[in-house]
């Protein structure tokens, strides 16, 4: 036993530190996952507003370009046909300098002016300083439908060696409206990458812009210009929303940031042992204290398990010398703890005994006490009704008839109360329906007809008491709901089944839908499945909740409709002869 508490206390403290070292691990990795990801956004959007304000510099620079009306006169065949040749000349010498002021501002590779009839003019570093005139070569212009109003982007290239993307403005004919001209700008991939650069060397990542499938601008001379799904190995319609992060492999975390305005994604490639450096000091740290933890957890459990099992061992020899004196045979040695367990244990199985009994009673009692609240909930509610039948024969000068109903409603509360039973037999649950139809015959005078199929076998059992008469009263309250004048037939018959006796209450009515019915089925399983403004009544409820406390599971009232008619029926355990509560 000893060795086998020593071992137990080493597993106590193996056990936990593993899992908690698993948990703590799996945390710490989300957590620095999760840090370096916001962090990689706060880049991303640092980096993202200095492209952005760079492309919207870029677009106001070419915007003033093709709408200076010297440019687009130069460029209309319609404004240069009626121009003189000393015009001509000063609108070309013009649109020069212009092109040649547009390269030194925006710092480009080259600004070529492609104009409609196949001429382009150019401005290169290697032609500085004058502009050249050349034909159009092997430069071919983006479609119309690849503009973003009047201007976009183009594919990545490479051009004389030098890593470009081109920008395309088209210009208008300030007559017709029609494109003359394009203004195409070839910008270097170096002068975006200089923008993040910097943060790749310091964070020891990789940022990408990503234009049309395809990386636009990047450190990288190998990666320019590659479809983003061989460099990544991830496509960017696999981007949801306009920023966060996705793994592209257990080696590379991606995140990203979607600028709409401009057409790119903006990408940060993270590789994951950036968040795996700091685990090597942290699990040494862990793994250092569960070894201490096993240790301390080893000693406590010799500490423990001798202390624990010397008095054993010692009453272990005593037995076995057949040495038991004469304090032990009788009452407890002072501080043995097994003796008086032993001795305890007799009078701790009686208290548990009635403690258990005491429950149950309390239990029976408490379940007899909802019984007869739910009986005092419902009786107001039959009181309600019928007085306001009273009211309304007082007021219609039907005073004998008012007077017969009050003593039919004073035996209706004899029935009632049934001398304090919460059980009575069929019979005189029906006499109690009986006295509640004679009472509202007398409002609804010949427009209720009920006729009873209940076999005689049936009607000395015992029922919880009033549970017809509310489902009596929910047929006829639902029967003239739409339509006073209507005829209401309603149909109360039973019989056996099993050790069951099966109650019903059939009627006409026709408000009552199937969607209705299983809403209703619902709501008396549970009460929580009622919507707001829907009422079933308290009745019904009141019904099913009292036959369920008194039988259990699996007796209660359920609903059905069948062939235009609303069936209630009731499931009840047979109960012979009387019973009182």
């Amino acid at each position: 036993m000893r060795m086998r508490m020593t071992a137990l206390f080493a597993m106590m403290a193996i056990i936990p530190a593993a899992v908690l070292g698993t948990v703590s691990l799996r945390l710490f990795s989300r957590t620095l996952e999760s840090n370096g990801v916001q962090v990689s956004q706060n880049y991303l959007d640092f980096i993202d507003f200095r492209i952005s304000t760079r492309m919207k510099t870029i677009h106001e620079n070419a915007l003033i370009f093709v709408y200076d009306n010297t440019v687009r006169d130069y460029c209309d065949p319609q404004a240069s046909s009626i121009m003189s040749d000393q015009e001509l000349f000063e609108a070309e010498r013009y649109v020069e300098r212009r092109m040649t002021n547009l390269f030194a501002s925006e710092n480009a590779y080259e600004v070529m002016l492609i104009l409609g009839d196949g001429r382009m003019l150019s401005y290169t570093v290697k032609d500085f300083p004058s502009v050249r005139h050349t034909a159009v070569a092997d430069y071919h212009t983006l479609p119309d439908e690849e503009f973003e109003i009047f201007d976009a982007w183009g594919e990545p290239r490479t051009v004389d060696g030098v890593e470009v993307v081109p920008y395309e403005r088209m210009i208008l004919s300030p007559t017709s409206g029609e494109e003359t001209a394009r203004l195409v700008i070839l910008y270097k991939n170096i002068e975006f990458a200089d923008l993040f650069s910097t943060y790749e060397r310091d964070r020891g990542t990789e940022f990408f812009v990503v234009m049309d499938g395809k990386i636009a601008f990047c450190t990288s001379g190998e990666k320019f210009a590659r479809d983003v799904t061989d460099v990544l190995q991830i496509s960017t319609c696999t981007f949801p929303g306009s920023r966060g992060d996705l793994r592209a492999s257990d080696a590379q975390l991606l995140s990203y940031l979607r600028n709409d305005r401009w057409g790119y994604t903006l990408v940060e490639s993270i590789p994951t042992r950036i968040f795996t450096l700091m685990f090597g000091p942290t699990l040494k740290l862990m793994l250092g204290l569960a070894v201490l933890s096993v240790i301390v957890c080893f000693i406590l459990g010799s500490i423990v398990s001798h202390s624990f099992t010397k008095p054993l061992y010692a009453l272990i020899r005593r037995m076995n010398q057949n040495r038991f004196p004469a304090s032990l045979e009788g009452n407890p040695i002072a501080g043995d703890e097994i003796a008086i367990l032993n001795e305890r244990y007799d009078d701790v199985f009686n208290r548990l005994e009635t403690a258990i009994a005491d429950y149950h009673e309390e239990q029976q009692k408490k379940k007899e006490a909802q019984i007869r609240a739910l009986e005092f909930q419902i009786n107001p509610h039959f009181l309600y009704n019928t007085l306001s039948t009273i009211v309304w024969l007082i007021d219609a000068g039907e005073a004998d008839q008012a007077i017969e109903i009050t003593q039919k409603l004073a035996e209706f509360f004899r029935v009632s109360i049934s001398k304090g039973r919460d059980f009575i037999s069929i019979r005189e649950e029906i006499r109690h329906v009986q006295l509640y139809l004679d009472i509202q015959r007398a409002r609804y005078e010949g427009q209720i007809f009920v006729r009873f199929m209940i076999p005689e076998s049936l009607l000395d059992f015992n029922t919880p008491k009033l549970i017809l008469q509310p489902l009596v009263e929910n047929s006829i309250i639902h029967a003239m709901q739409k339509n006073h004048d209507r005829i209401c037939h309603i149909e109360i018959f039973g019989y056996e089944e099993k050790d069951c006796v099966i109650l019903a209450v059939e009627d006409d009515g026709e408000t009552a839908t199937e969607e209705t019915i299983r809403a209703m089925n619902a709501f008396l399983q549970d009460r929580s499945s009622v919507h707001e403004g829907e009422n079933y009544g308290i009745g019904i409820s009141n019904v099913h909740d009292r036959i369920a406390m008194s039988f259990g599971a699996g007796y209660g009232l359920r609903y059905q409709r069948a062939f235009g008619h609303t069936i209630a029926w009731l499931r009840l355990k047979k109960l012979e002869g009387k019973r009182d509560v």
